[in-house]
């Protein structure tokens, strides 16, 4: 066990404990925030998502769906057959399976679509209908009306605030 010693604290590091553990004192919580910083924030928040969606993969038949779903996109686009013929189910039982755990094919898709929506976003030589092409909507106004039912924003909004 090694022992470290700073200013505030003296604390033990224990190696290959098999447990992932940090106690603190009640006091410590206590201590103000001298530096924040929005850009940190959103950073430390993509990581800690990053790792939770790493820490929650493959618990349930939705997020096996979900996560096939975005491994076919955007190369191709499967509709709810397709997912059955992958998972050797038939159609009714996949809906059943997923309505069991509260959601449906088309909220899956349609989530796929919209991180793939975001992601493009990000790209700036990617234009809104171009993004709208590469999610394979009817026209950029049907893309537009459906990424702002998904954030509350307009696609050229959401791209202009998250730079």
């Amino acid at each position: 066990m090694e022992r470290i010693n700073n200013k505030l604290h003296s604390f033990f590091l224990r190696f290959e404990s098999g447990v992932n553990l940090i106690r603190l004192e009640n006091e410590t919580l206590q201590y103000p925030i001298i530096f924040s910083s929005k850009e940190l924030l959103r950073t430390f928040e993509a990581y800690a998502e990053e790792a939770r969606s790493h820490l929650l993969y493959g618990r349930t038949f939705a997020d096996q769906v979900y996560k096939w779903i975005t491994r076919c996109m955007p190369s191709s686009f499967p509709n709810v057959n397709d997912a059955a013929i992958h998972f050797n189910v038939s159609v009714r039982t996949l809906q059943a399976n997923l309505k069991q755990e509260q959601t449906t094919y088309n909220r899956l898709f349609n989530k796929a679509r919209m991180e793939f929506a975001v992601q493009y976003l990000k790209i700036p030589r990617f234009t809104v209908g171009e993004i709208a092409y590469l999610l394979q909507f009817s026209e950029p106004s049907a893309f537009q009306s459906a990424f702002k039912r998904w954030t509350g924003l307009p696609p050229g909004q959401f791209r202009n605030i998250s730079r």
